[in-house]
């Protein structure tokens, strides 16, 4: 019974010291590694995913745009002699005329012409008032040996119209003029071929022929007397001289 008891004894101290000696044995206080959800040692396998990552770009693409050209301005429209609005045309646009009609000495044009608009009746137009002021800043300057009424030109043209029907008592009288270079008869027929491409213009904006003259003085009356460019651009010119009946 004793021996018994003594194995017992020994049995039960030899289940306490391997129990003891095995938690001595743990390892305290570990750093777990990231990303590895605490789990150490060989053979384990991390499991876990990784974090995304987002690096912006630095360069920007702005969106793309669709440029759209812009509306065309409709050309205007004048009334015409039977009240009709018309939208005029001009004259010599890509051609000169050709120099034509009689012109009688002094350069005033009567009869039939090129642009095939009849003359005003001279007699219509006797013991008539001047005013060679009123459209002074509207003087239609024209390029070198052209008689071509260009685009930038044609609203002064545009006013005088305007006026005109307005005042229907008034007349007009178109002045063609040249600067100093050619012949005296090619610089009138010149200046007769500016004053008639007025006149036509005038004409499809709604002016009777019959309210208009033409005259051409080539070069003998200079607005500028200098002999460069700058006077001779200031020297081909059409003029307008207002005619108003005497009270």
């Amino acid at each position: 019974m004793k021996r018994f008891d003594l194995l017992k004894l020994l049995a039960v101290g030899l289940i306490f010291t391997v129990a003891t000696t095995g938690c001595r044995s743990r390892t305290k206080g570990l750093t777990p590694i990231p990303g590895g959800a605490g789990k150490t040692g060989p053979g384990i396998v991390d499991d876990t995913p990784p974090k995304a990552t987002y690096t912006p770009s630095t360069v920007y693409t702005p969106p793309t745009t669709v440029t759209r050209p812009p509306t065309p301005t409709p050309p205007p429209t004048y009334p015409n002699n039977d009240g009709n609005r018309v939208t005029p045309f001009p004259p010599t646009a890509t051609t000169d005329l050709p120099p034509g009609g009689n012109r009688p000495p002094g350069g005033e044009n009567t009869g039939r012409n090129p642009t095939g608009i009849s003359a005003a009746d001279r007699g219509d137009f006797e013991g008539m008032l001047k005013d060679p002021a009123l459209f002074k800043n509207n003087t239609v300057l024209f390029d070198f040996d052209s008689s071509v009424i260009k685009d930038k030109q044609r609203s002064k043209i545009e006013a005088v119209a305007a006026f005109l029907k307005t005042t229907t008592s008034n007349k007009l009288l178109i002045e063609g003029h040249c600067d100093e270079r050619g012949t005296e008869e090619y610089n009138r027929a010149l200046g007769e071929r500016r004053a008639l491409a007025v006149r036509e213009y005038l004409v499809r904006l709604g002016i009777q022929a019959s309210r208009i003259r033409t005259i051409s003085y080539g070069f003998d009356r200079p607005a500028d007397s200098g002999h460069n460019e700058a006077a001779w651009s200031k020297n081909r010119r059409g003029e307008f001289i207002v005619l108003m009946p005497r009270q």
